[in-house]
């Protein structure tokens, strides 16, 4: 169904290299919002392999018709990683570049690194819940799962917008983010 939703603006792909604040809209088919990935951070650098070499952009939903698109808090919807591979996808369209906005450059978000997960016990619980995710293993065990930011540094809190990076770097998963959307407001 995902392809159904949106429209593809090249015939090809073409070269491009991300770079802060650019913008890139996925037009899509008979719906009144188009999707708005901003480009936040260039280059996030990861111990792990689905985020390392990855770009942050910002996704914003704003009305099709009338006046200027603003990529503001109330437009903003959610969080995203991709790996370019130095094309375009044919989904997305550059339509331009503006700065990053200092509130932008100040969210908080947090990538979980899998890897370094521990397993705990109920006592450890608050120990580890001021700077880990705390979730119930299948076979009911407790692990602690820790968060590192763009810059591969380890985060001392749980960040406001928890990421795991598995699933969101490629096309497929920039497209389930923007249909998930779309269902989350009845519009499909």
């Amino acid at each position: 169904m995902q392809m159904e939703l949106f429209e593809r603006v090249r015939s090809k792909r073409v070269r491009y290299v991300p770079q802060d604040g650019d913008i890139l809209v996925l037009h899509t088919k008979d719906i009144p919002y188009d999707f708005h990935f901003k480009v936040i951070r260039d280059y996030i650098r990861s111990s792990t392999l689905y985020i390392d070499g990855a770009t942050l952009m910002y996704v914003y939903v704003p009305y099709k018709k009338g006046g200027s698109v603003m990529h503001t808090r109330s437009a903003f919807y959610s969080v995203v990683v991709f790996h370019f591979d130095g094309m375009l996808p044919c989904q997305f369209e550059y339509i331009g570049s503006e700065p990053v906005f200092d509130w932008e450059s100040s969210v908080d978000v947090g990538f979980s690194r899998w890897a370094e997960t521990v397993e705990i016990t109920e006592y450890e619980r608050e120990l580890y819940s001021t700077d880990h995710d705390i979730i119930t293993s299948d076979s009911g065990g407790l692990l602690a799962v820790p968060f590192f930011d763009t810059d591969d540094d380890r985060i001392d809190h749980v960040p406001k917008l928890k990421m795991n990076g598995e699933g969101y770097a490629t096309l497929r998963g920039l497209l389930c983010v923007a249909e998930e959307w779309l269902r989350d407001n009845d519009i499909i």
